[in-house]
């Protein structure tokens, strides 16, 4: 009797809830913990291998994100090179290993803590109209902040890049086998070899806990689209020194605990800082527009104007709540349980597991691209997230979080506190606004002048009203949340869209310039090109034009924004450049080697020069059919 109430007793004890344990709080600890942890490493190189005094190496590496890590670690793996990495974070914090703690990752000391200039047509909900962009400033730079979305993109996504380019080398079908090389795939396709790979250093599983998942899946069906399907069918350095007289980059100068050190490459130097470092610094080594660089004291090297042109990113809004009249969703502080600890300490699952995405949708809206087969190029992404506020503490957090007022936006979900509710993140997945990066001044320590001129296309903010119309009819005309009730914000609106009538696409158009936010994926600032393209940084084996000897390898060589997650997509850029260099350098005399004609790009499904849209499409139901066979060609 008295062992039965001893295992009663641990048992609810399991399972009872840190109430104790609020976002706001739980917030100001990990900054803590993330500020100490940082302390402590400051004057240990984990990674250091070199000696202090060396300072000339075969290759240099600047930057150790998602990219950089790949190109370092591919160049070093056969041991005939010596390679230095330079980084201006250190290894990452415990923090970073557990799912559930991703929003808590961002505006701490590991993040760069950029913001944008005020911007014009959006951010209306933002002090100063200043978004936050947060970027990873540790070992694997942005990955670490990165929700753990596998997702590759379209294959047109890439088949544009190699038309934009003229080289074929940079179609779908010939990087798959660099998306291949990346994957020790363990996901839900595993019978399909052609699209997946098994030997590779990233491992990819399974969702281990996605709430309300089915109900998601269920209403798309009901609305006859498709599930199921595989849509991946993976330092502070200062300037770049440019030799004048033959145009070669020699080295690096960067600081080190604040000494001004320089390093000296004798093969190429690999910036991947990504796309607000890398353009800023490629501006502070004189390449770039003149025009810029004299206004603020720097002279010109190099003539490239595209250098810091070109942003783009996917605009994101969280839209809800969409309230439900059961206990469902998930509760931080009523979920949390030691029960729920001890799960992911030994079997790495549950809800500490979770990223708070359960499900995604691809959908088109009327500026979907349509291809010649009959398909189309999707333009509007949704990810679904039964995340609920308990409390005044949650909302603040999800402000702060979210980077908008956190008045309007406590005001906002006041009534909703406390409740069961699901919220759905959507993004523009094919954005046809561009922004820039510029030098605010030519002190290296100072953080550039973002852009992203956000719906300076009307077009983008077209794509977000079809999409909230699509999402509000998923929950409110579905059987599968009907179930729970779910009414989008019932009876309540945002403050400053009073003035228009609820679920009016004009409403959705002042939600959407309120609220707006990142989903972290700027890129296209140093873009690869064809020849005489006047934008074009790079020629298509990632060299920087003008420059002997300098490469760069990172998001900001995209020269359009792929529909999918970056991540993954800059993972294999850096395989594709760790290639073409071990090519360019592959003779045992070690001089350079001339680089292989360039494949011929593909006959593309469509030509990008005066595509028409389609009519919307959202109000019209496919046959199940056809999306399946839609789904296969696009998502595989």
């Amino acid at each position: 009797m008295v062992q039965n109430d001893i295992l009663t007793t641990l048992f609810n004890t399991a399972n009872t809830p840190f109430r104790a344990v609020g976002f706001t709080p739980v917030s100001s600890l990990l900054a803590l913990i993330t500020l100490n942890w940082i302390t402590m490493n400051q004057d240990q190189d984990k990674i250091g291998i070199i000696t202090e005094n060396q300072t000339t190496f075969d290759f240099i590496v600047v930057g150790a994100g998602s990219s950089g890590a790949v190109i370092a670690s591919r160049l070093s793996e056969n041991g005939k090179y010596n390679v230095l990495l330079l980084e201006a974070g250190g290894s990452p914090p415990p923090i970073t290993s557990y799912p559930l703690l991703a929003p808590f990752n961002v505006h701490l000391d590991t993040d760069w803590q950029y913001e944008t200039v005020p911007q014009k047509n959006s951010c209306l909900g933002i002090k100063n109209r200043r978004m936050k962009w947060p970027r990873g400033k540790l070992l694997g730079g942005t990955s670490n902040l990165n929700w753990m979305l596998y997702v590759r993109g379209h294959p047109m996504d890439f088949n544009q890049w190699a038309m934009l380019s003229q080289d074929g080398q940079w179609a779908y079908e010939n990087l798959l086998p660099y998306f291949k090389k990346l994957e020790n795939y363990n996901g839900n396709f595993q019978k399909d070899a052609r699209f997946h790979g098994k030997t590779g250093p990233l491992c990819v599983s399974k969702h281990h806990h996605a709430p309300l998942v089915e109900t998601w899946v269920q209403a798309g069906k009901e609305l006859g689209y498709y599930s199921g399907t595989d849509y991946n069918a993976y330092q502070d350095p200062a300037q770049i020194e440019i030799d004048e007289a033959t145009k070669k980059a020699t080295g690096v100068t960067y600081t080190r605990h604040g000494i001004l050190k320089q390093a000296f490459a004798t093969k190429e130097i690999i910036i991947s800082a990504g796309a607000i470092g890398t353009p800023q610094l490629l501006l502070l080594s004189g390449i770039g527009p003149a025009k810029h660089l004299n206004s603020v004291g720097i002279q010109q090297k190099v003539n490239l104007p595209g250098v810091g042109q070109n942003l783009q990113d996917h605009v994101m809004l969280f839209f809800g709540p969409f309230v439900l009249n059961d206990t469902v969703s998930v509760m931080c502080k009523r979920n949390i349980t030691l029960a729920a600890a001890a799960e992911y300490r030994l079997n790495k699952t549950g809800l500490l597991a979770y990223n708070f995405i359960s499900g995604s949708a691809f959908i088109n809206t009327s500026q979907a691209v349509p291809l010649s087969d009959g398909s189309y190029w999707s333009d509007a992404v949704l990810m679904f997230s039964p995340a609920s506020m308990e409390d005044d503490d949650d909302g603040n957090t999800f402000a702060e979080f979210l980077g908008v007022d956190k008045k309007l936006f406590r005001d906002y979900v006041l009534p909703f506190i406390g409740k069961d509710a699901a919220w759905v993140l959507m993004t523009v997945g094919l954005p046809k606004s561009r922004g820039t990066i510029e030098l605010a001044s030519k002190d290296p320590f100072t953080h550039p002048n973002i852009d992203p001129n956000y719906f300076d296309r009307p077009e983008d903010l077209k794509v977000f009203v079809e999409a909230m119309q699509f999402v509000v009819n998923v929950f409110e005309n579905t059987n599968a949340w009907q179930k729970y009730g779910a009414r989008f914000a019932p009876g309540h609106k945002l403050a400053n869209c009073q003035q228009y009538p609820e679920k009016s696409d004009k409403y959705f158009e002042c939600f959407a310039r309120t609220l707006t936010m990142t989903q972290w994926h700027p890129c296209c600032t140093a873009k690869f090109g064809k020849p005489k393209d006047p934008l074009a940084v790079l020629d298509s084996n990632l060299n920087v034009i003008g420059v002997q000897g300098l490469r760069v390898a990172d998001a900001s060589v995209m020269p359009v924004i792929p529909n999918a997650n970056i991540n993954v997509p800059c993972m294999m850029i850096g395989e594709k450049a760790s290639d073409f260099i071990l090519e360019d350098w592959e003779n045992t005399n070690g001089s350079h080697v001339r680089k292989k004609d360039k494949v011929e790009p593909p006959n593309l499904l469509f030509p990008f020069d005066g595509i028409i849209p389609i009519a919307s499409t959202l109000s019209k139901i496919r046959p199940l059919e056809a999306l399946e066979a839609l789904a296969m060609q696009m998502f595989r």
